[in-house]
């Protein structure tokens, strides 16, 4: 019967209509192709921990990463002046023919630029230079005595400069006649304290991370032995110069690894970290705000590696990590995370967080492998990627159109 007909084509249209132009769904994607920067180790961008892609207060990007030049592992740093478009070239920071890694960078309040690695020549020490008016200082190590010390954070207060690593510290009670903590030294007016230990307990606390909220209140997190497992942990900077905590964060039966932090505009910390499981590694994430840490909730199945968090200037948090093959990205969206999406090969991604946030990654690319770094949201589309005006457009005119010929088609055909 035509009023039938008329009615399942109405249906139809109006179905069509409203998928035509409903609102996008949020999605994640680079806003621009991943941009090369320069040839890189297999690990340039490893460790999650560290930040080792930032804003700096005047808009320019810096990248600190390992270049493998003439058989040695070498630190360098470079900058971008146009929003990740072009960069310069590398400049060496570590000392000439000595092998060095996992570098991290930070800025201060007067604008210049941090950066400390771990020096190879003997065990592992953590080094240290600062780049003021264009220019890098000698680098200098700053772990003390001869025992290894490893995967250095920084981050900036007012006129002082934090770092944190984790290092081998005597003690007589372990068969190894050792333990493993992490520990904090500042440097004020250019003079470094003697280091502190932050974690305390456990049999090894390893490779912390570090972020600074905008009242000045450093956090920092790692993973702890302490109970027969790995533990997440998490401690913060008090008023007085004092470490609170540590707090215990994950209380799965298996290991928690891989810890990386940040905290966005509204002081609100982001955590997560790789819970492991039968299938390997999953990231979860859990947040502290007013109401005290959230209940971890699961960002990607297993198996997964080398998850980090940042946020931008407007609250927008990411999430990436890696498979050892690909690289992924979610966003939260109210308490929620959205699908991975995948950015392409490669691995050890690393974020920065300031008017929106880009992520680097290393994958492989020349003869060996090469740095990568991309837009996650472009500054101009805050709703994530949109079908084109033009299309919105014509369809909102062909709907239209149909809903008229519809109205027609009854008109002609009632009783």
């Amino acid at each position: 019967a035509p009023r039938r007909s008329g009615s399942t084509l109405l249906a139809l249209l109006t179905l069509w209509g409203s998928l035509l132009l409903a609102p996008p769904a949020a999605a994640v994607e680079p806003a621009t192709e991943p941009v090369v920067v320069a040839p890189g180790s297999s690990e340039a961008t490893n460790d999650n921990g560290q930040r080792k892609l930032i804003e700096t207060k005047d808009g320019t990007l810096e990248l600190i990463f390992v270049q493998h030049q003439d058989q040695v592992d070498r630190i360098v740093v470079t900058s971008s002046s146009d929003k990740g478009r072009t960069w310069s070239e590398p400049v060496l920071l570590s000392r000439a023919g000595i092998p060095a890694r996992l570098g991290s960078l930070t800025e201060d309040a007067a604008g210049r630029l941090h950066a400390a690695w771990v020096d190879y020549e003997t065990v592992g020490h953590v080094w240290h230079a600062v780049r003021e008016d264009g220019v890098w200082s000698q680098p200098a190590k700053i772990s003390p005595g001869p025992t290894y010390a490893g995967f250095p954070v920084l981050a900036a207060q007012s006129g002082r400069v934090h770092v944190l690593w984790y290092s081998s510290v005597p003690d007589e009670s372990y068969d190894i006649g050792s333990r493993y903590e992490i520990v904090h030294v500042v440097n004020e007016a250019g003079t470094w304290a003697a280091p502190t230990v932050v974690s305390v307990g456990g049999l090894d606390a390893l490779n912390p991370t570090v972020a600074q909220d905008r009242t000045g209140t450093v956090h920092t997190a790692w993973y702890e032995r302490d109970v027969g497992r790995y533990q997440a942990h998490y401690a913060f900077l008090d008023d007085g110069g004092d470490w609170q905590g540590p707090s215990v964060l994950s209380t799965d039966a298996r290991d928690a690894l891989g810890v990386a932090m940040d905290v966005d505009p509204a002081g609100t910390v982001h955590l997560v970290w790789e819970q492991f499981g039968n299938l390997g590694a999953e990231v979860l994430y859990s947040a502290l705000g007013p109401a005290g840490w959230s209940n971890p909730v699961t960002v990607a199945a297993a198996p997964t590696v080398d998850p980090v968090i940042a946020s931008d200037d407007s609250g927008r948090v990411f999430a990436a990590w890696s498979d050892r093959r690909q690289v992924f990205v979610a966003q939260l969206n109210d308490g929620g995370w959205s699908e991975p999406s995948i950015l392409g090969e490669g691995a050890h991604p690393t974020l920065a967080a300031g008017e929106q946030v880009r992520i680097a990654w290393t994958r492989p690319g020349g003869a060996g492998s090469e740095v990568v770094v991309a837009d996650l949201l472009s500054a101009e589309n805050e709703e994530g990627i949109s079908p084109p005006a033009g299309l919105v457009a014509t369809s909102a005119v062909l709907f239209a159109l149909a809903l008229l010929a519809i109205g027609a088609f009854f008109y002609r055909s009632r009783p």
